[in-house]
Order: C-alpha cells, then structure tokens, then sequence
C-alpha cells in the first residue's frame, strides 16, 4: 500500500462533486454490467453487517479509482456494499479522467494533474462529518498483492503490452486484462471478499478507537 502524504481539510465541495455509484454506472452500459453482475457475487457476512451498522460515526467515503481496472471491479462493489450496510456511510466517486484539481487540498505532494500513476488505485479516502481526511485505503487488501505478484510473474508480458500502442499490442493487452478481471473476481469470491472488508472495518476501528482516546485525552485535560 503506498504512502502518501496528506492534509487534513477538505471542503464538501470535493465530495458533493463527485458521482454517486448510479451515476458512475450510467458512463458505460458495458462496463455498467460487469459491475452489476460482480455486486451480485458480494455478500456481507452478518457479523459485517452488524458491525456497520452499529458503527457511531458518520464517514463519508470518496473514492478515486479507474475505469476498467481489475481491482476497480473486485473492490469497487466491496464499498458500495458496505456503505449500503451503514446507515451513516455516504459514497461518492471520482474517475482519474475527473478534474482531480478537487483533490488538490486532500493529498500533498502529489501532482493529480500530471503523476497520477504515483498513485496506486483504486484510492479510498474516509472523511469525518467535518469533512477531515481521516485516514486512506487501497488498492486492494493485503492477500491480494500476494497473489498478483504472483499471477504478474506469470504474465511478464501484462506490463509490456499496457504500454504497446500498436493494434495487435492493445488487442493482446485487453486480452490479458480481461483474463486478470476474470481471475480476480474469482480470488475475492474464494475468500478476499471477506478480507477485503475486514481490513477496512478494523481501520474505522482504529479510527474509532482514536477519537475516543482524543475525547479521553480531552476530559483529562479539563
């Protein structure tokens, strides 16, 4: 998971800005599908859903993501499920084709507009009520880079032809993206579905878990 730099503030501008998921799947009809059909494979665990809605605090998650990639279509339907389990968890969504200058204020030393691939997407960003950068996640749960590694080093050609602009190259590369889609939805249906959403329920954990130190912290102090 790369790290990244942040601040704190961030207007709800930022987040009244960007799509909700109907409208991200009115951009393309095909793709569209492919993301219905893999929110019908995600199923929360009934301990997940207890948690989430139970949880106290109202988040709001922003998410960063591309278009076509793999681990937007494994991680991308997680979310939105989880914010369907909580009744205090909003979703909204910007594509890196999006004018990301709304983000200026959210990541530092990042230039959105110019090195964007410095940045490992999909990118969750969970703000409080105040809207306050409360911490990030992505791109995917930590299982899964164990796996990629190893399907990339049996697919040496996968990084090559991402960059081959010739017909055959492209055509070979789409091949080779749909084979890792595939692959993908099957490791999270063996079992990344859960640990995907349970890697990012113990962050709001320890999210929680730090405001109530804080207020601790602060009633000590009075």
């Amino acid at each position: 998971m790369k790290q990244i730099s942040l601040v704190r503030n961030v207007t709800s501008l930022t987040f009244t800005a960007a799509m909700s998921f109907v409208e991200f799947l009115a951009l393309d009809s095909d793709y569209s599908d492919l993301i219905r059909r893999r929110l019908d494979e995600v199923h929360l665990t009934g301990d997940q859903q207890l948690r989430l809605s139970l949880y106290p605090d109202i988040l709001r998650f922003l998410v960063l993501l591309s278009v076509d990639d793999p681990d937007t279509v494994a991680v991308l339907p997680l979310l939105v499920r989880m914010a369907e389990a909580s009744p205090r968890i909003n979703l909204q969504i910007l594509t890196d084709d999006d004018d990301l200058t709304l983000l200026d204020g959210l990541l530092e030393e990042v230039d959105l507009s110019g090195n964007l691939d410095e940045i490992d997407l999909p990118l969750l960003c969970i703000l409080d009520e105040e809207w306050a950068l409360q911490e990030t996640w992505g791109p995917r749960p930590e299982q899964a880079d164990v796996k990629l590694q190893a399907w990339l080093d049996d697919h040496p050609l996968y990084d090559t032809l991402s960059d081959d602009e010739s017909d055959a190259g492209q055509t070979a590369y789409a091949a080779l993206l749909d084979e890792l889609t595939h692959t993908m939805r099957v490791w999270y249906n063996s079992g990344l579905n859960k640990e995907c959403v349970d890697e990012i329920l113990g962050l709001l954990e320890e999210i929680r878990s730090d405001d109530e130190s804080d207020e601790d912290e602060d009633n000590d102090d009075e």
